[in-house]
Parts: structure tokens; sequence; C-alpha cells
């Protein structure tokens, strides 16, 4: 008798199955992937949304790029987690992929895979079409080329988590639908990536600072933007340490939820 192949060889193969059905899909090619370079090019092609702009001597081309890539990430990990593991365990098909060599372990790093690719692509793209496409610039230093990695890499780990959180709490895909897609949108308004974050009302910025999209988007400013930007910050600072503490922090919480409220079957059947 043949032993059953390995949890790290099931998630290996897993991950080019989660890559095509994502890719089968239109709607989810369009708003979490193709979402953040569409919306930078209207914005940048526009000129809409350049409020405070006056204040700085760079244009929007450089202007929306760090809410973007914040954006983006949040599309690719929170957003497609938190709303697929939920159709995926209400459509029984988590039940039935129990009963395969797949462990729960396998399946969470298969989708992992997924959404990191996703990711990886998805920034790749936006910087891309923003610097050959428009005469946005990269990171100029070493520093920032770290704070640009560390905060994407983190911000990718803390936007998985949080959606797998999610998605266990979420008893049905059209709660998820409701819960997650506005909530999204909302904090984008909230979080600096449409408007210069001090020009926000001082209860957005609190309400937002809880949140890692708002610690994501300064982590991209501190990067993308130079130095004397920092001045637009409510602190006088882009705090990037603070921020890779909240990501962090938001990071363990979600994956404490996740492990202990993790099931396979839906919630009328648990």
């Amino acid at each position: 008798m043949s032993a059953l192949p390995s949890t790290p060889l099931v998630a290996a193969r897993r991950v080019p199955f989660e890559l095509l059905s994502f890719a089968r899909e239109v709607s989810s090619l369009f708003f979490n992937f193709a979402y953040p370079t569409l919306m930078y090019l209207i914005f940048v092609g526009s000129g809409v949304f350049s409020d405070g702009l006056e204040r700085t001597d760079f244009g929007m081309n450089q202007f929306f790029l760090p809410g973007m890539v914040a954006t983006g990430v949040i599309l690719a990990t929170t957003q497609e987690l938190g709303m697929r593991v939920v159709e995926e365990r209400e459509t029984s098909l988590l039940k039935r992929l129990r009963t395969t060599p797949t462990t729960a372990l396998a399946y969470v790093l298969g989708k992992l895979g997924q959404v990191g690719i996703l990711a990886l692509a998805q920034t790749t793209l936006l910087m891309t079409v923003a610097t050959l496409g428009f005469g946005a610039t990269l990171p100029d230093s070493p520093r920032k080329w770290g704070i640009f990695i560390s905060t994407l890499l983190l911000g990718i780990a803390c936007g998985a988590a949080l959606g797998f959180g999610l998605s266990v709490l979420l008893p049905t895909v059209r709660s998820a639908n409701g819960v997650i897609v506005p909530t999204v949108l909302v904090l984008q308004f909230f979080s600096g990536v449409f408007f210069p974050f001090d020009s926000l009302p001082g209860w957005m910025q609190t309400v937002a600072s809880v949140f890692p999209l708002r610690w994501l988007a300064s982590g991209m400013r501190a990067a993308l933007f130079p130095d004397y930007m920092a001045q637009m910050e409510p602190s006088g600072s882009f705090d990037v340490a603070v921020g890779l503490v909240v990501l962090s922090a938001w990071t363990v919480v979600s994956i404490v939820i996740a492990v202990r409220f993790f099931r396979w079957v839906p919630h009328e059947q648990s």
C-alpha cells in the first residue's frame, strides 16, 4: 500500500490549482487583481482626487502609487481569502476535500501560496505601469527598499491571516460579501489611499489607525515618497516601526482566531 503524499507536497500541488481556479473567474481578475492598476490609470489620467497635491513637488503619478499598492495587497489577500474560503466551506467543497489527502495545513498553505503570488504579481504590474508608463519613481535607497520589501511581505502575511480569520467568523457567502467588500472600500477612504492622510478629519484618522490598511499605506509612502513628505503625516513621521508592529499584531490575532474556529463543514452542519 503506497503512502499518502506529504503535506508540503499536497500544498505545492494545490498552489497552481488555486491560481488556475482564480484565473477562470473574470470578476476576480477584475476586482481583486486588476483593480489597483485600473484605478491608478483612472486617477492619474483624469486628475480626480488631487486635493492636497499643491503641497508636494511631484504629481499624481507618484502620489497615488503607495495607496494603490497597499489596496492591491488587501484585495489580493483579505478580500480574496475571506470570500473564497467562506464560499468553499458553505458549498461543501471543504467537506469533500477533507476526504482526500489534503490536510488543513496543506489547504491553508495552498491558499497562502496563491494569494502571495497574486499580491506580488499585482504589485509588479502596478509598479511597472506607474514607472514605465507615467514616470513614477521606485525607492531610491537601500533603506527605502528595505521598508518597501518588509512592509509588502508583512502586509501580505497580515492580509492573508486576516482573510482566514474573517472567513471562519462569517457564516455565509452573503454575509462575507456584505461585510468584507464594503469594509475594504470604506477603509480605502479612511486610510490615506485617495487623499493626504493628514487632511482627513481626526476621527477618521483614529478609526483608520486601528486597521492594517492605514499602516500598510503609510509604510508604502515611507518607501515611495521623499522624506520631507513625512510632514504630511499626523505625527510628522511615517512611523514605519509602529506600522510593522500593528501589522504583526493583526497577523498574530487573526491566526489565533483562524486556528481556533476553522471548520470543514458549513455552519448549519456544525
